[in-house]
C-alpha cells in the first residue's frame, strides 16, 4: 500500500479555476452526482463501481497528522493514494474482518457543496467478524473532485475510538488507548468523543 504523508495532502483546482466549461451550478450538480455514486458503490459492495468514480491519483484518507484510528493500525480507516494502492486496501479492509453484512447503508443525511470540495453527514454501523463488537455513529465525509467529476481525495471525520474500539479484542483495548495518550482521549467501552 502507498501510505500517505504530509506532502500528499494536496488541494485540487475547481473547475471554475481552472478554465473549465462547465457552470459552476452544472459542476454542482454532476459532483453532487458524483459523490451519491459514491455512496452507492460503497453500499452495494461494488469495488469496481467505487474506484470508477475515483481519480487514478486518489488520496484517500491522507491527513497531514494520522488519526488515532490510523495510529492504532484500524485497516479501514487507513490513508492510500492512488487507484492501485486502494485495491490494496480493499483486500486488507476484507481481511482484516470488517462485517459488511452489518453494515447499514451509509446513507448522506447532508450535502454541503462548495466549488470542487463537498462535504456530507451520515450515519452508518460499523461491524468486526473477528471482534463481534459493533458501534454505530455519525460523521462527516470531506471530497474533492476534479473538472471530470472524479473523486481526487475522500477523507472521513469520524469517531476515529470507536472504530479503534471495534477493531481491537477486548484484551488489547487498554494498552491501545495506553499508546495513543491514555483515557484523556475517550472511554474504552467504544463511546469516545473522538480522537
Amino acid at each position: 500500500m502507498q501510505p500517505c504523508t504530509a506532502a500528499d495532502a494536496t488541494s485540487t483546482p475547481n473547475a471554475a479555476a481552472n478554465g473549465g466549461a462547465a457552470t459552476a451550478g452544472a459542476a454542482r450538480e454532476r459532483n453532487v452526482a458524483a459523490v451519491h455514486a459514491f455512496y452507492a458503490a460503497i453500499n452495494s459492495g461494488d469495488a469496481e463501481a467505487l474506484l470508477a468514480v475515483l481519480a487514478e491519483d486518489v488520496e484517500w484518507d491522507c491527513f497531514s497528522l494520522p488519526t488515532s484510528a490510523q495510529r492504532a493500525g484500524v485497516p479501514w480507516l487507513q490513508g492510500a493514494r492512488g487507484k492501485e494502492a486502494l485495491r490494496r486496501y480493499q483486500q486488507a479492509v476484507r481481511q482484516a474482518g470488517l462485517d459488511a453484512g452489518k453494515l447499514e447503508a451509509w446513507v448522506p443525511k447532508q450535502v454541503v457543496a462548495e466549488g470542487d470540495t463537498l462535504f456530507t453527514m451520515s450515519e452508518t454501523t460499523i461491524a468486526s467478524k473477528i471482534t463481534g463488537k459493533v458501534a454505530r455513529m455519525e460523521g462527516a465525509y470531506m471530497f474533492k473532485l476534479n473538472a471530470e467529476g472524479k473523486v481526487t481525495a475522500f477523507r472521513h471525520f469520524v469517531d476515529t475510538g470507536a472504530h479503534v474500539w471495534v477493531h481491537t479484542p477486548d484484551e488489547r483495548v487498554a494498552e491501545v488507548w495506553a499508546a495513543l495518550g491514555g483515557a484523556e482521549h475517550g472511554k474504552v467501552d467504544g463511546s469516545s468523543d473522538g480522537m
